[in-house]
């Protein structure tokens, strides 16, 4: 806009936040809840627009100060023409704009249910409206095809500001929603952009902003044990041991390292090394690079070899385990009424949900093993119903089309021999496997074992069909002094029905080995079963029973027995309390000969947290009784359990207590044998387990829990003088909490899971600001986060402003600002209608207070040295006018 149009446009705006939190109608007033377009002083219109404050609109201050609630204005109010109910012929319409000039406002843009962005817009002197193109062309961007936006760019080029008559006529009417005090837009659903549905009930919380991880952390975990042998020749306590693993993280580059320490002055070699490892994560391509002692992985009948080197590995569920890469059955429809669908998965509702009209991808079927039947029931506002109906072959092993998973690893066979590493560089190896989805339904794959003896090469395939979900590994190898083999296997799996009372299962394979087919590395080859054929059966029987089969025949050669072995289970939830379980067994191996076998086991549950199992299994001739518990969540929380164990010559008696701590992990457990025919105790052994960790994060040390992937310690600023922090307090428990040992350290954070942190500090000063008091995180592998409870910015002032002539300076949002510092900081202030603010996020110094008034006036504050929570300034008078 030119200076001459804004010097004659009068600026208000009405912040997002302040929409949001009001529902209740303007009724027949041009009052939001106690705010009177009347009754404003407008801003300069050469500053920026002044905001309405959230407190304003609600009639009320934080609560760390009384401040009094704005009064309800009686000024008969007007409504927009094209909303406003119609009342009797006599009465003259109302107005919506009262002032006699033109007003600038931002309102949310809603689509139906939806809010898509604050827009802009002008309430002209003659109630007319015009909307600012900018922020509509950005709130729109998102849910109308790329096409159709760019002939709205088009058509708007040039223009700051649209009338809605002119909007209606390009199909996008916009209309003002006296009820929601917002800006409704009806987007026809030809003009819309398909939109991703998910049917999966996780939430994927992509946008926002995370909180950064440190530069420089790591932690070391110690998880010790040691042993008290009660009798026998090794009576007394034994060498204490520890198992250490550890992990150093700067800027994306991983250090890992494992190691046991072992406490006896009389062993050769107290540490041990076990392996070390540098691990980066290149999160564009999804793949994990790794050098030193190698974690291989190995598919089909190729294995994976103990390198020493370097390796690329791309599985999805390591480096993005959010990301569904199965395929997901994707349909599409199209809704031109709000309508509500109902997805149905194989008799089951999985989600239902109000949607607005559009094109909607459907993504992320949750599809059991096998095959599924999909039905979407939709439903629109006029009572018209439709219906989509298709199957779908799911089987967790395919991946989409088009997507790829690999690992590779070469290096020198590094294997531990003699409690050490044994780099053998004379022996170099490689070793690898690759998968690709060519289609939904099809997904082939190859995989390697190369060593300097031989080598073992492999493909693989998975295919989904009508009949169900075929498997094949075929591989050859050829090995020195062995000499050449071949091995191959093809399975079959199919899952009829979907409900938890009529899923069944049937699945099945056969596996060929010939007689030289071998492994590299391997000195000697005996494949005794030549045919390996297997089968198995489960079905529900009911809400409450089901009954499986299993069976496997072995077809030797030479001299050997065919082996056959087959097991029977049958299960009955008699209750919510009590479950039984019955198998009975059959073996029938070349070196054991035939056995049989029942095991009988009944569950009882005694509550969520309580339960006891009696079972006898006459194979072994053995009977157990056990329970076990547990108590509390987080810091404080403990399991216990024991059994007795019964045989034909002994009794065991078992007992185990593991407990929680802030700082550590700890266990207890007692072993006991007794013989019943010589009647005195065999064995009597106690163990007690201790586990901890030295964790750091950009210089700042604490102890924790063990760390089992990322971490996040949250400390207190210095402004709350060593008041505690608690992570995640709720209901009386909490995960972590600072103390004389360093912060709070949240030790249970897995890499790639986006979660939200939460914390407290119960006992900070009355008044204190924490701000969000939460960090949103997306942590890395092996990440750690130093996060600050608090900040210099903790203060909340209170006062009244008064103007040059004496009055309260009331119903104006103006600005505080920091003096004589670098990268000052700048709240926005209000005041209600006597003339009372609160300021929250202001930290000790000297800040400018800047008001709209007309003219423009302002003062300097100073909040005191060591201030914290509440400040009263009292009454604070501006100056001479700028």
């Amino acid at each position: 806009m030119g200076a001459a149009l804004a010097a004659s446009v009068s600026t208000l705006s009405l912040s997002h936040a302040a929409f949001a939190q009001t529902s209740a109608p303007l009724g027949q007033a041009a009052i939001w809840r106690g705010f009177d377009l009347r009754a404003v002083t407008l801003s300069s219109p050469l500053r920026e627009p002044a905001r309405i404050s959230p407190m304003l609109i609600e009639g009320s201050m934080p609560t760390v100060g009384a401040v009094e609630d704005l009064p309800a204005q009686s000024t008969t109010p007007a409504q927009p023409a094209d909303s406003a109910t119609s009342g009797p012929a006599s009465e003259a319409p109302v107005r919506l704009n009262t002032t006699g000039r033109d007003i600038i406002l931002s309102a949310p843009l809603r689509d139906g249910a939806f809010l898509l962005g604050e827009v802009g817009f002008q309430l002209k002197a003659d109630d007319s409206i015009q909307v600012e193109t900018r922020s509509l062309l950005a709130a729109l961007q998102p849910v109308i095809a790329s096409e159709r936006l760019a002939l709205l760019q088009n058509a708007l080029a040039g223009t700051g500001y649209a009338p809605i008559e002119q909007l209606a006529a390009l199909g996008y009417p916009i209309r003002y929603d006296p009820t929601m005090i917002s800006l409704a837009i009806a987007i026809p659903a030809e003009f819309r952009s398909a939109k991703d549905l998910s049917l999966r009930r996780f939430e994927d919380p992509t946008t926002g902003e995370f909180y950064a991880p440190a530069n420089f952390s790591g932690y070391i975990n110690f998880r010790s044990f040691a042993d008290y042998i009660w009798n026998g020749n090794d009576k007394g306590f034994q060498s204490p041991t520890a198992l250490i693993d550890s992990a150093m993280r700067y800027k994306g580059v991983v250090l890992e390292n494992e190691a046991t320490l072992r406490f006896d002055a009389g062993s050769q070699r107290t540490f041990t090394r076990e392996a070390t490892r540098f691990v980066y994560d290149d999160r564009k391509n999804y793949v994990r690079y790794a050098a030193g002692d190698l974690l291989t992985s190995g598919r089909g009948f190729s294995g994976s070899p103990q390198i020493a080197g370097l390796s690329a590995t791309r599985i999805y569920s390591i480096v993005d385990p959010l990301r569904y890469v199965q395929p997901r059955g994707d349909r599409s429809f199209t809704l031109t009424r709000p309508s509500t669908v109902d997805a149905i998965i194989n008799g089951q509702s999985v989600r239902r949900i109000r949607l607005e009209p559009g094109v909607y991808n459907i993504r992320d079927f949750p599809f059991v093993q096998g095959t599924n039947n999909v039905q979407f029931n939709i439903e629109d506002d006029a009572g018209g119903r439709q219906t989509i109906e298709f199957s779908q072959f799911f089987d967790r092993t395919l991946l989409a089309a088009g997507l790829s998973e690999f690992s590779v690893q070469a290096g020198v066979l590094n294997p531990f021999d003699g409690g050490a590493r044994d780099y053998q560089l004379n022996r170099p190896a490689a070793s690898g496997w690759y998968r690709r989805g060519m289609s939904d339904v099809l997904t082939l794959g190859g995989n390697f074992n190369m060593q300097k003896d031989g080598a073992t090469v492999g493909v693989e395939a998975t295919l989904a069909t009508a009949l169900g979900i075929l498997g094949t590994d075929v591989a050859f190898s050829k090995i020195n002094d062995i000499g050449t083999g071949f091995a191959a296997n093809v399975g079959l799996q199919k899952t009829f029905g979907g409900s938890l009372t009529t899923a069944r299962s049937i699945s099945a394979s056969v596996e060929y080995r010939s007689p030289n087919f071998a492994n590299p590395g391997a000195l000697t080859v005996e494949n005794r079963i030549a045919w390996n054929l297997s089968a198995a059966y489960a079905q529900p029987l009911g809400e409450r029973q089901f009954l499986s089969f299993s069976g496997n025949y072995g077809i030797t050669r030479g001299a050997f027995r065919n082996e056959k072995s087959a097991r029977l289970t049958y299960g009955y939830s008699i209750n919510s309390r009590l479950s039984l379980t019955v198998d009975a067994t059959y073996d029938d191996r070349d070196l054991f000969g035939e056995e049989y076998g029942v095991r009988a086991s009944l569950l009882v549950r005694f509550g969520p947290r309580s339960t006891a199992v009696a079972e006898v299994d006459s194979r072994t001739k053995r009977a157990r009784v056990g329970y076990q518990t547990s108590r509390g969540e987080g810091v404080g929380s403990w399991t216990a359990s024991g059994d007795v164990d019964v045989g034909e010559d002994d009794v065991g008696f078992n007992g185990g207590f593991n407990y929680t701590a802030n700082r550590a992990e700890v266990g207890f457990n007692h072993t006991t044998v007794y013989e019943l025919n010589g009647r005195n105790t065999e064995s009597q052994r106690s163990s007690v387990r201790v586990g901890t960790a030295l964790v750091f994060a950009d210089g700042k040390f604490g102890l924790s829990r063990p760390i089992y992937d990322s971490f996040a310690m949250v400390a207190p600023h210095k402004s709350l003088d060593g008041a505690a922090v608690y992570i995640d307090p709720r209901e009386g428990y909490y995960t972590a909490k600072s103390g004389a040992l360093g912060p709070a350290v949240e030790p249970n954070i897995a890499a790639y899971i986006r979660r939200t942190l939460t914390y407290d500090v119960p006992n900070a000063p009355v008044g204190y600001d924490l701000g969000t008091a939460s960090a949103k995180i997306s942590p890395p592998y092996r990440g750690g986060y130093l996060i600050t409870a608090g900040s210099d910015y903790s203060v909340t002032a209170l006062g009244t402003l008064i103007g040059v002539n004496g009055a309260p300076i009331s119903l104006l949002a103006g600005k505080a600002t920091e003096i004589g510092v670098d990268n000052p900081k700048t709240l926005t202030i209000f005041t209600n209608r006597t003339g009372k603010f609160g300021a929250s996020g202001m930290r000790p110094g000297r800040w400018l207070i800047d008001m709209p008034t007309e003219p423009p006036t302002s003062i300097e504050i100073e909040i005191p040295a060591d201030s914290l929570g509440v400040v009263r300034l009292g009454e604070v008078r501006l100056g001479e006018p700028q």
